[in-house]
C-alpha cells in the first residue's frame, strides 16, 4: 500500500514469513533451513518478485490506446469470446462459459477484463504505443525504493524479443503484451506506483519506507538538514508527471476501474465491492504455463471517490485475481474503515 501523494510505503507484506530472531540467536540449523527453504521465505516479494502482471497491465494498454488515438472512449468492439479461434487468444469468460462479452467500450473492457478488446485494438495500434507508455510509467526500471535488492522487471521489445524468446516479434507478441503476458514482468511495487499515478492525477511518486532519521544529540554527527535537533528528513525525490497523459484519459480509466468493482458485470464486484468503502481497481489473472495455477492480482485505490492509497495484492500460483486477490482487498478496506485509518491523516500517524 502506497500513499498516492508522496509514495510512502504504508504496508509491505511478504509471505511466507520468517522469524528474524533466528539470526540474532545464530541457530545455524534453523538458518540453513531458511536458506534452503523451497518457499523462499527470505525472498522479499514486494520488491524482488517480478511476475507477469496479467490484466492489471491493461491499465497501461488502455492509456496507450487512448493517447495514440487508436480508440475513442465510446468506440465499441464486439467480443464473441475469442479473437480468431476458440482455443487461442480468448477471454476468461469464454474459457469458463463458452460465451463472449458482446459489445464493449474501453471502460467495459477494463471492468469486464475483455481480452478480445485489447487483442483487436493492440493489433491496430502496434507495439510502439505499448512500449512507449510502459516506459513513461517506468516499467522495466527500478523505482529507486530505499530497500535493497529491487528487481526491475522486463518490458520486451522487437529488439529484445529474440534474446528473450528466440524468435522475431510478431503481432501475437503485441497482443500478449497488451494483456500483460508473454515476457512482460513487473514487481508489485511497480504496479502499485502505476496505480498511484492513475489515482493522483498522473504523477509518479518514489516509493520509500524512511520518512526521517533521528539520531542522538550527544554524538558527533550533525545532520545536514534538520527540522528539529537530531532529526534529518529523508532525501526522497519529489513526484514527477507522467509525460503527455491527459486528464480526459485518466477520467476514462477511473470510470473503468470503478465499474470493475461496482458494475454487476465487473470482475471484482462479487469479492471487492462493499457498502462502507468505495474501491476502484483492476483484477488480473496471469497465466504461468506448465500446468501451474495462475498468479492472482488486484491493483486499485481507495477511497475511489477521493483516492488516498494505492493497494496491490498478488498471490503466486493462487488462481483468479477476482476470486483470490479480491477478498484480501475487501478485508483490508473494511478493517481500515473499522480502525478509522481512512480518516484524513490517521494512517500516517499509525
Amino acid at each position: 500500500m502506497l500513499d498516492i501523494r508522496n509514495g510512502a510505503i504504508l504496508v509491505a507484506a511478504s509471505a511466507p514469513r520468517f522469524d528474524p530472531n533466528v539470526f540474532a540467536e545464530r541457530d545455524s540449523f534453523v538458518i540453513t533451513e531458511l536458506l534452503d527453504d523451497p518457499d523462499r521465505r527470505l525472498f522479499h516479494r514486494t520488491v524482488q518478485m517480478a511476475l507477469a502482471p496479467g490484466s492489471v497491465f491493461k491499465i497501461i494498454s488502455a492509456v496507450a490506446l487512448l493517447e495514440s488515438g487508436t480508440v475513442k472512449p465510446d468506440e465499441s468492439v464486439y467480443c464473441r469470446g475469442y479473437l480468431e479461434r476458440p482455443e487461442a487468444m480468448r477471454c476468461q469468460i469464454y474459457a469458463r462459459f463458452q460465451r463472449g462479452h458482446g459489445e464493449v467500450r474501453l471502460v467495459d473492457a477494463l471492468a469486464e477484463s475483455c481480452n478480445v478488446y485489447f487483442f483487436q485494438n493492440a493489433s491496430r495500434a502496434g507495439v510502439e504505443p505499448l512500449t512507449d507508455w510502459a516506459g513513461r510509467f517506468e516499467f522495466g526500471r527500478a523505482t529507486r525504493v530505499d530497500l535493497p535488492g529491487e528487481a526491475t522487471g522486463c518490458v520486451p521489445t522487437p529488439e529484445t524479443i529474440a534474446s528473450l524468446e528466440g524468435h522475431d516479434w510478431t503481432v501475437d507478441d503485441t497482443r500478449r503484451m497488451a494483456v500483460g503476458q508473454g515476457s512482460l514482468t513487473a514487481t508489485p511495487l511497480q504496479v502499485a506506483r502505476m496505480t498511484a499515478a492513475v489515482a493522483n492525477g498522473g504523477r509518479l511518486v518514489t516509493p520509500h519506507v524512511v520518512a526521517r532519521i533521528e539520531s542522538s544529540s550527544s554524538g558527533d554527527e550533525k545532520p545536514a538538514k534538520s527540522a528539529t535537533k537530531g532529526v534529518t528528513t529523508a532525501d526522497v525525490p519529489p513526484s514527477r508527471p507522467v509525460e503527455g497523459i491527459r486528464r480526459a484519459t485518466l477520467e476514462t480509466i477511473h470510470e473503468g476501474l470503478r465499474m470493475a468493482v461496482e458494475s454487476s458485470r465487473g470482475t471484482a464486484r462479487e469479492t471487492v465491492f462493499n457498502e462502507e468503502v468505495a474501491v476502484a481497481g483492476k483484477t488480473g489473472t496471469a497465466q504461468t504455463g506448465g500446468n501451474r495455477s495462475d498468479h492472482a492480482w488486484f491493483a486499485g485505490y481507495l477511497p475511489a471517490d477521493q483516492p488516498k492509497y494505492a493497494v496491490v495484492v498478488v498471490l503466486e500460483h493462487a488462481g483468479g485475481g477476482g476470486e483470490i486477490a479480491g477478498p484480501v482487498v475487501r478485508r483490508l478496506a473494511l478493517r481500515m474503515r473499522q480502525l478509522g485509518l481512512l480518516d484524513e491523516g490517521q494512517l500516517s500517524e499509525h
